[in-house]
């Protein structure tokens, strides 16, 4: 999985709600990397065609939408059938725009964490998504929306946030 946290700048604060969906995948057992575009970082081609995801998230707040909209546009002339996740803010804010843009696959709203998990055991098994909650998502020229998830009430059942995937020098 590569999730990408879009910028408008390069202001120094890490992008913590991506930072606590990495961990959660991790500790689900996936491989997660995190193309955080600060100015240390490879192009974005590059890192991606190194990386070779089989699943990209792209999380982005109305500022970063069209920005976010690009690299999923870039990912989809580059990899065509891979499936693209959008969340964050804007995504929840205003999913049927975003779903019904042609590059989006699915769209998480709300908090991220079970759900991305949720349907990345979905991709790789049954691809049952009607059950996931908190998801948008495609079926056959159609666009559905599944029920709203609760919020997470107990924060401390989360991982701490993945850090570790981010070049901490840059936010020190």
């Amino acid at each position: 999985v590569l999730l990408i946290a879009t910028r408008i700048d390069h202001a120094r604060f890490l992008p913590l709600g991506v930072a606590y969906v990495a961990a959660f995948i991790e500790k689900n057992d996936y491989a997660v990397s995190v193309y955080d575009e600060i100015p240390m970082c490879k192009p974005f081609k590059e890192y991606f065609c190194e990386y070779d995801p089989d699943v990209v998230g792209i999380s982005c707040m109305t500022s970063t939408y069209t920005k976010a909209c690009d690299y999923a546009k870039k990912i989809k002339s580059i990899k065509p059938d891979i499936p693209i996740v959008f969340g964050g803010i804007h995504p929840t804010s205003a999913i049927n725009e975003t779903i019904n843009e042609i590059f989006v696959d699915y769209v998480v709203f709300g908090e991220g964490e079970l759900t991305i998990v949720e349907l990345l055991k979905e991709l790789t098994g049954n691809r049952d998504f009607k059950k996931i909650k908190g998801l948008a998502y495609k079926s056959h020229g159609k666009v559905l929306i599944n029920e709203k998830r609760d919020i997470i009430n107990d924060i401390n059942s989360l991982p701490m946030p993945a850090r570790h995937l981010f070049n901490m020098d840059y936010y020190a």
